[in-house]
């Protein structure tokens, strides 16, 4: 007899509780305990992800270098190799069983987390050394994205899958919310150890996780083509097809010249807003509370206007927000 919370449940043939199968559409994939598992570790390990991404700028500029250009640096070796590797990634996820490669991937990204942790408790204040573990995080990352995405259409069955997908953005979004704040409340009152540590322990839940599902990895076709060859394959689909050619426009426009931002947060919090690393936090987690706004607006939103038309406006917004929020703390432009 399995039990939820302290009271048996009735269970169906697919060991499914039946509590659980009256759950409301808008979460319908949680239905599906091995998505259930997925999602709840995953919102762990991505809140300590967070939480390493605000305290490695807050501890390059903060403490050790004072430099933008250092926060630049950081921010390229943590991003780039997601994109060097983005074409062997996707043949990864299409080849290999998904959850291994979740598991190696989420394995390394904890030992370099740990690597932080043990290089700070120990004394080591070199920004070198910083960014090239930032950097190989960064790749085992890159690594685990497509398989990542693709694992969640082995937890839900096909009707509950784009609510999954929904639920899986809500948990990120979530998660860029609270990691920040939680990181910046962290670096006020423990300092950058903790933080980095917490991260690293995070990667455990996610692990432990993906040892508990029960999913049965799907059976694919033996792929024999090269993996150039496939990523060519990919970039010529695109641009036969306008609509996902701007698409991408538009989020390497965003990307490259907004997100940024984001990256140069220390500079802005110490230089032109003076406050300290648990308002830094906050301002960081900012980012994550508009997305979670946005997700909810684009749900009410979408089904009345064309997505066309929000995406314009989003952007727009994003633009005109950028120099604002310089210009509202009375900082002038050139």
């Amino acid at each position: 007899m399995a039990r939820v919370a302290d009271g048996p449940v009735e269970l169906s043939d697919d060991a499914t509780p039946v509590s659980l199968r009256r759950l409301p559409d808008a979460v319908a994939a949680f239905r599906s305990r091995d998505f259930t598992l997925f999602w709840s570790g995953a919102l762990v390990s991505n809140i300590g992800t967070w939480m390493q991404n605000v305290t490695v700028p807050y501890v390059i500029f903060y403490r050790l270098t004072h430099s933008a250009l250092w926060l630049g640096l950081a921010a390229f070796a943590q991003l780039f190799p997601s994109l060097l590797i983005g074409p062997v990634a996707g043949a990864l996820a299409e080849r290999l069983d998904r959850r291994r490669v979740l598991i190696v991937s989420n394995a390394v990204q904890g030992l370099l987390a740990l690597g932080l942790w043990a290089m700070w408790v120990a004394g080591g204040r070199s920004p070198t050394l910083m960014v090239v573990l930032v950097a190989g995080g960064g790749l085992a990352f890159g690594a685990t994205m497509p398989s990542w995405q693709a694992f969640l259409t082995d937890l839900v069955p096909r009707e509950d899958l784009l609510n999954a997908i929904t639920l899986n953005s809500a948990q990120f979004n979530g998660a860029r919310a609270l990691g920040p704040a939680v990181g910046g409340l962290v670096l006020g009152r423990f300092g950058p150890s903790w933080a980095f540590l917490f991260n690293a322990l995070s990667f455990v839940a996610v692990i432990a996780v993906l040892t508990l599902i029960q999913s049965t990895a799907v059976a694919r076709e033996r792929v024999r083509r090269r993996v150039l060859r496939d990523f060519a394959d990919g970039v010529a689909y695109v641009r036969r097809h306008g609509g996902i050619l701007l698409a991408i426009g538009i989020v390497m426009a965003v990307f490259f010249l907004g997100n940024p931002v984001f990256q140069l947060a220390p500079v802005f919090a110490k230089r032109v807003y003076r406050v300290g690393p648990g308002l830094y936090g906050l301002l960081t987690a900012a980012y994550g509370i508009g997305a979670v706004v946005g997700a909810v607006v684009l749900g009410v939103l979408g089904r009345r206007w064309p997505r066309s038309r929000l995406v314009v406006a989003a952007v727009l917004l994003y633009a005109s927000a950028c120099p604002a929020a310089t210009s509202s703390a009375g900082c002038s432009w050139p």
